[in-house]
């Protein structure tokens, strides 16, 4: 029980940074631990209650609390994930939407190197603009390069010319 109480903690750290009340995404990590530790808690109560010859009442009103608040914890988590999938995309359509403006289609064998890109499409190195940009400009596989700000000279520097370039900007 100690090992995964300190494991869902644990594994809270790298998310304390999204805050809990506005990160609920990234809670699917932690959430695995705090299921395992839910179900050994679960466990140990019936089996405790058991060693003390306690009346059945008892261990059922156990396990439903036990119950109780997995599901409480589960609509609480749907509705914040909900949430989110309401208000958090309007900036990455934006982005799409204004990619799609700018170059309907890339050229063949161009690559398209990007900046400004919202923060939900920075995470981990801007890993998901490949896979987006693979999607919206079916065929070809264009490369895409993700520009930090401080690294936009270097990168018109390098472009080809068939490379376009980016600029995402918010309304």
């Amino acid at each position: 029980m100690l090992a995964l109480s300190l494991g869902f903690f644990v594994s809270l750290v790298p998310y304390a940074a999204f805050s809990l009340g506005r990160g609920e995404r990234y809670f699917y990590i932690p959430g695995a631990l705090l299921a395992l530790l839910l179900g050994a808690a679960a466990t140990v109560c019936v089996a405790s209650l058991a060693k003390l010859k306690t009346s059945a009442p008892i261990e059922q009103i156990c396990v439903l609390g036990i119950a109780a608040v997995a599901a409480v914890t589960a609509v609480t988590a749907n509705h914040r994930v909900a949430g989110w999938v309401e208000t958090h995309p309007e900036v990455n359509q934006a982005w799409v939407d204004q990619l799609l403006a700018t170059y309907p289609e890339l050229p063949e064998g161009g690559g398209l190197f990007v900046s400004k890109t919202p923060p939900t499409l920075n995470v981990l190195d801007a890993y998901i603009l490949q896979p987006m940009v693979n999607y919206l400009y079916e065929g070809e596989t264009h490369p895409v390069y993700w520009i930090q700000d401080q690294y936009i000279d270097y990168g018109r520097s390098v472009m080809k010319p068939d490379d376009r370039w980016f600029t995402f900007e918010p309304d």
